[in-house]
């Protein structure tokens, strides 16, 4: 399915649930802009009571503010985790054409059998997604640390370029990494009690030759980013651009469960989100 009919099939999806693709990811963002309000919050008292200076913010030098990251950025996934993962099963859904009632989101919002291996599959997504990107950042720090210490007629200037150069490659193995994982979710809605590790290989297994039109797609919508720009059109685009993921992401997945039926490599499985208590044809 190429980048156009892909669109085509997404805006079909989206015909007549426009709204409630705009609650299901404002949900999320609502999330998040709260989420933001309590830090901006959190912020201003430590800097009026001058416990921390604007400039600890940045460096994490001091003990309270990273304190406060830490617990903020881990309730924060907790937060997000079930959210995310209702969108995402939304999203299936809707392409799929599925009969859902009303409340299977919110039930799924709740679901703790779900939400707790979400956090797992979410939370290796991220490592894997760090691990990939610190090589890139390693070679931006050298390259920082010999121009600030060394003067632009200095041969070591020549090794400077190099490393900005060598991480501009390690950032293209991130894409890469990521546009690997970018299937994760929705196969992870599919057997939510498969192992995690599983999952996530066979994100990497289906974006085998994938990876450049998932790439074409995302950046088909580059031209939104100026509008995105303006924070509150973002929960207007992002539909459009997540109906268009979820289409590419269910297409792939159908191709290879084709492909596994045919060569016999498929067995029945009843670990679907139905069978946890959340209602609705998955």
């Amino acid at each position: 399915m190429n980048i156009k009919e892909i669109k085509y099939q997404a805006r079909l999806a989206m015909r007549d649930k426009y709204w409630e693709a705009f609650v299901v990811v404002f949900a999320c963002f609502g999330i998040y802009i709260l989420f933001k309000l309590v830090e901006i919050m959190v912020c201003s008292v430590l800097i009026y009571n001058n416990i921390v200076d604007v400039k600890q913010m940045f460096t994490n030098n001091n003990f309270i503010w990273t304190t406060f990251r830490i617990i903020y950025s881990v309730f924060l996934f907790i937060a997000m985790v079930p959210v995310v993962t209702g969108a995402v099963w939304w999203f299936s859904q809707a392409v799929k054409k599925n009969e859902f009632l009303s409340d299977s989101i919110i039930q799924l919002y709740t679901s703790f059998k779900v939400n707790s291996r979400a956090f797992i599959v979410y939370g290796l997504m991220w490592l894997i997604q760090l691990l990939s990107l610190i090589p890139s950042c390693l070679m931006i720090f050298g390259a920082y640390i010999i121009i600030a210490h060394y003067s632009a007629n200095s041969d070591m200037l020549y090794l400077a370029i190099q490393l900005i150069i060598l991480s501009i490659a390690f950032l293209a193995f991130h894409i890469r990494v990521t546009l690997g994982l970018i299937l994760t979710p929705y196969i992870f809605i599919r057997h939510p009690m498969d192992n995690p590790f599983s999952i996530i290989g066979i994100s990497f297994r289906l974006m085998r030759g994938n990876k450049i039109q998932a790439l074409k797609l995302l950046l088909s919508y580059i031209v939104y980013l100026p509008l995105m720009a303006l924070i509150v059109t973002i929960p207007l685009i992002i539909p459009n651009i997540m109906m268009s993921v979820t289409v590419f992401a269910e297409s792939t997945a159908s191709e290879y469960a084709v492909k596994q039926v045919k060569n016999e490599k498929v067995k029945p499985r009843r670990n679907k989100i139905e069978d946890i208590e959340v209602q609705g044809r998955v």
